[in-house]
């Protein structure tokens, strides 16, 4: 009985042995992200295979793509009126949407080389952070402590609607909102201990590699009915494909299987969201669906001064080192704001929009720059800071 000793041979018989029980587009994506272990022929092969098959493999999903430049209105929610059903179909939407719109080349390339994204992997991963984003900046910019403390709850909700919607992936986008520190501060006790909350940032426990998330993940084996979290499937495959070259160095057949076998599973896991069909959400410049994408991506510093107005937060203050303006960052120029006696102005100056110093340059223009800081209800002493640093004149 011959036994297989290079690596070639081993992956040969490897292959054999998944394709009993793994699907010909996994086998072949298998194959063609080990194709340089293979004889010359059957990487050649392998590829060929690979570009054959894509089509049936390549989703047709329509990616929402953001639109920047726009102007920072960002918290004109009516969250009252707000249908938080349909805040959920939206997200669950758009994220869906995102995810057909990764195919397995791009899953296969992202493997090889990390810092070659394809751009669909890299619009999964901003919208995820434009979701975050956007929901921390809606419960600490809330005006008063009543319509926080609602807000948070409504958010809860949501999460938990993603949740039993098996949208694990955009339950949490709203749970890393909540762990971000400028809205983590302003949580009571009773709020953590919200049963919605409970409930949705269970998945984010990490004891034995987040085992309550993947042991959940597991009941939807049999069926196409979730979205997993996406920066999981990216990290197991990567992970996997690494211990797989460790195991290949050594020619240590039952590792190497193992490893592939991963993989293949893996990827079972993401094409779930392929055979899931898009809902019909009416008109595709839904107001919501446009907030969702078009929101700006926000500083963890203006979180943090907008956190800071709501309760007192003792961070370090560097205004007394002197820094040109356009080096400002959002908690300098707020820091500023209250060494000159215009504290009051922080709130009304960052809901227009202006967080640092570039975003003053901008607001001055080139004429008339006393009378536009004026407009900003800042004092004399506020204003003469700001010229001053605009010419470096210290």
């Amino acid at each position: 009985m011959n036994v297989a000793t290079t690596k070639e041979e081993l992956l040969s018989t490897i292959t054999r042995e998944l394709e009993q029980e793994y699907s010909r587009p996994i086998i072949v994506f298998l194959s063609q992200l080990t194709c340089e272990d293979l004889p010359h022929n059957n990487a050649k092969l392998a590829i060929a295979e690979f570009d054959e098959i894509k089509e049936l493999i390549e989703p047709s999903g329509s990616v929402l793509i953001t639109q920047p430049g726009l102007e920072r209105k960002q918290n004109n929610i009516q969250w009252q009126e707000l249908d938080i059903g349909n805040v959920a179909e939206k997200l669950s939407f758009m994220d869906l949407c995102l995810f057909q719109g990764v195919s397995f080349s791009d899953l296969n390339r992202y493997i090889k080389n990390q810092k070659d994204c394809s751009e669909s992997i890299v619009n999964v991963g901003e919208q995820f952070t434009r979701i975050t984003d956007w929901v921390a900046f809606q419960i600490v910019t809330a005006k008063t402590e009543q319509e926080r403390n609602k807000l948070i709850k409504k958010f809860f909700l949501i999460g938990r609607l993603l949740f039993e919607r098996h949208n694990f992936h955009g339950t949490m986008q709203i749970v890393m909102a909540f762990t971000k520190p400028a809205v983590n501060r302003l949580l009571s006790v009773e709020e953590t201990s919200d049963v919605n909350w409970t409930k949705i940032s269970s998945i984010l426990q990490n004891a034995n590699n987040f085992q309550t998330y993947r042991t959940l993940l597991s009941k939807f084996e049999d069926e196409p009915t979730c979205l997993p979290i996406f920066s999981f499937i990216l990290s197991d495959m990567l992970h996997a494909y690494e211990l797989f070259e460790s195991a290949a160095q050594i020619k240590n057949k039952d590792a190497m299987a193992g490893t592939l076998e991963g993989i293949a599973k893996t990827l079972i896991t993401f094409s779930k969201c392929q055979a899931l069909s898009n809902p019909t959400l009416g008109d595709a410049h839904d107001p919501l669906l446009n907030l969702f994408r078009e929101f700006e991506n926000v500083d963890s510093e203006v979180l943090d001064v907008f956190s800071s107005l709501r309760k007192e937060w003792n961070l370090p203050c560097e205004a007394k080192k002197p820094r040109e303006l356009k080096d400002w960052t959002p908690w300098y120029f707020a820091s500023l704001l209250r060494i000159n006696d215009c504290k009051n102005q922080i709130e009304t100056i960052f809901d227009r929009g202006i967080y640092n110093g570039i975003d003053i340059i901008n607001h001055m223009g080139k004429s008339n720059q006393r009378v536009k800081l004026f407009d900003l209800g800042i004092n004399e002493a506020m204003v003469g800071t700001i010229i001053s640093a605009n010419f470096g004149n210290f």
